[in-house]
């Protein structure tokens, strides 16, 4: 009797695929003197899922060809939970995200983004019988992806100190070592197909008896350039978008880290430096610069100030600005954009100009209807509404969109 008796056996009630992800996992041991098999977990999550939804149906299916041996189970000793919590001074575990700065009570966001932040602290508050396996959250580079993940992780040690954890690039996943629960970074650069196989086996495994997968990617599975194998397995979990910041999020997080490192920027460099940088990554950037100058060229305090409007002219964006480009691109003046004619160019020229005072600004309606020459709030809510309608099925007014954000964000020669 040997481990491959039993899979051949048991391939006559359960399928093949099913096999691989309870059975093949599992240590069986024959002992031929004691008419014993031993059967033993990879670890402790495994065999509390294996115990409550497959051992049952394994020992009843096992019967006629178990008649004259005996049966033994084996439950894996649990790890023991760390005494203390590493202090920030000492080095992280190697693959793990620097996880104290990664909290949800610091991950910066406004409503478009609730969706990813409660599956995000469902998953982590159910560690133990995550509801969602797996959980992906994609999004453009900057988005803060990294930071909810992190947060996750952290509060997810919190209910489950004694769980084997791997936190950290997807890359970087080691082969050969069991974890009761994963977090993956920048799952699309794990491009080598002896780690995608690592990874459809773990994903197969998980669904079957349980175990929390949390994973970050670029973009949506189907569209990641992964194999078809996992780009399913992930597509068939809860996938959420992370959009990019918008500017109330982008200057808020530009004010604490301005407050972090002693910068007093004042409301106005730091809704100068959110206009133009339009990620978190961008945003560190320019204040890293302005704490190398303060520290680099000492008793020039208030230049660095000025380093954070982050262009050569150090101007600050106005609607007038906005106005203004948009009209050159569509060779017409301002007064066509803020008047009352409705031709079809001026009225997708003023669709993309109203839009683009919402996004990189923050006007208010009521603001954006005075700028554009005393509209009422129903008017601003359809401009805006008919922009994205239009643009959702249009890739060339996307484009012209994108190249147009870009132009009010580059300073003038």
């Amino acid at each position: 009797m040997q481990k491959a008796d039993l899979r051949r056996y048991l391939e006559q009630v359960y399928p093949s695929p099913e096999l691989e992800q309870w059975f093949d996992p599992l240590i069986v041991r024959v002992n031929r003197e004691c008419r014993e098999i031993h059967i033993a977990f990879p670890h402790v999550f495994f065999a509390g899922r294996f115990r409550d939804k497959v051992r049952m149906g394994f020992e009843n299916h096992c019967l006629p060809l178990l008649q004259g041996w005996s049966l033994r189970w084996s439950e894996p000793e649990r790890v023991p939970a760390p005494a203390r919590r590493a202090s920030r001074s000492e080095k992280p575990r190697t693959g793990d995200l620097p996880l104290e700065r990664h909290t949800f009570s610091s991950f910066l966001h406004n409503r478009k983004n609730d969706f990813p932040l409660a599956a995000a602290k469902a998953c982590a508050g159910n560690i133990g019988n995550p509801p969602y396996v797996p959980l992906v959250i994609y999004g453009q580079s900057g988005a803060g992806k990294t930071h909810l993940l992190g947060a996750i992780a952290n509060e997810a040690r919190e209910h489950a100190p004694d769980y084997r954890f791997f936190c950290g690039p997807a890359a970087s996943l080691p082969a050969g070592e069991h974890f009761e629960a994963v977090f993956l970074d920048d799952l699309q650069r794990a491009r080598k197909a002896d780690l995608q196989e690592r990874l459809v086996i773990l994903l197969d495994m998980m669904a079957a008896t349980g175990g929390a997968f949390v994973c970050t990617i670029d973009a949506p599975p189907a569209a990641s350039g992964l194999a078809s194998g996992l780009a399913q397995r992930l597509g068939a979990g809860l996938v959420v978008e992370l959009k990019k910041p918008d500017l109330d999020v982008r200057r808020r997080y530009a004010a604490g880290l301005c407050e972090t490192y002693g910068l007093d920027a004042g409301k106005d460099a730091a809704l100068s430096l959110a206009q133009r940088c339009m990620d978190f990554r961008a945003i560190d950037g320019a204040v890293n610069r302005a704490r190398a100058y303060a520290t680099l060229v000492p008793g020039r305090e208030a230049e660095p100030v000025d380093i954070l409007n982050a262009g050569p002219d150090q101007r600050v964006l106005t609607p007038e600005q906005i106005i203004l480009t948009t009209a050159r691109f569509f060779s017409l003046t301002p007064e066509h954009l803020t008047g009352k004619s409705r031709d079809k160019t001026t009225a997708e020229a003023r669709r993309h100009a109203v839009t683009l005072c919402r996004e990189l600004l923050g006007l208010s309606l009521p603001q954006l209807g005075r700028i554009f020459g005393g509209r009422d709030h129903s008017s601003i809510v359809y401009t805006i509404k008919k922009f994205k309608e239009i643009q959702s099925g249009n890739k060339d007014m996307h484009n012209t969109h994108a190249r147009l954000k870009q132009m009010c964000l580059t300073p003038s020669p």
